[in-house]
């Protein structure tokens, strides 16, 4: 499954592979690209919202030069109120701008502190919760499929452990883990 998204300034591409994702992303920064493991990928999303402060701050600057502008007129100081009609309009563009260049993202947490950025609206609302989901059915069939058996040789304790982590990451549930259990202490 593949997600793409993109924006005035950024590309996101997520490709869901067998063993984990796999992302690429193009801003002005620079390019990036990785593999994540199921395993790594956490159940903690969070909403995180990318703001540029310091087009919000000029834009306020220069509203705030258009108005002092403004006042100056009464005051009739001529090279001032010349000018006076462009601070409003400068912030005006400013404001705009600054929307434009809002994002919004969900941040899903990955091991090791790092984390996977969506855009929440691209390509809509609709596809990146259905890829969400889709990531977190791979990431439990991925898990079950690779621990989920019993090691009959194994340390009574790592094997508890084990089905302890797969119920904690959601991929087996308490019925299964007390089935486990039970096989675990029979054997």
């Amino acid at each position: 499954m593949r997600l793409n998204q993109r924006t005035l300034f950024e590309r996101r591409e997520f490709i869901l592979g067998k063993g984990g994702i796999h992302l690429r992303s193009k801003d002005n920064d620079g390019e990036y690209e990785n593999r994540i493991s199921y395993e790594d990928i956490t159940r903690s999303q969070f909403r995180y919202v990318q703001r540029n402060g310091r087009i919000l701050t000029t834009a306020f600057a220069f509203l705030s030069f258009g108005i002092i502008a403004y006042v100056n007129n009464f005051f009739a100081t001529e090279y001032i109120v010349q000018y006076a009609p462009v601070w409003p309009l400068a912030s005006l563009v400013l404001f705009l701008w600054y929307f434009v260049l809002k994002k919004e993202y969900i941040r899903i947490m990955v091991e090791g502190g790092s984390a996977i950025y969506m855009l929440k609206n691209k390509p809509n609302r609709l596809k990146v919760e259905q890829f969400i989901n889709e990531l977190y059915k791979r990431k439990k069939q991925f898990l079950r499929e690779k621990y989920l058996e019993i090691n009959k040789d194994g340390d009574l304790l790592k094997e508890k452990q084990k089905f302890e982590w797969l119920l904690e990451e959601e991929a087996i549930d308490e019925d299964e883990f007390k089935i486990l259990l039970s096989e675990l202490n029979s054997k």
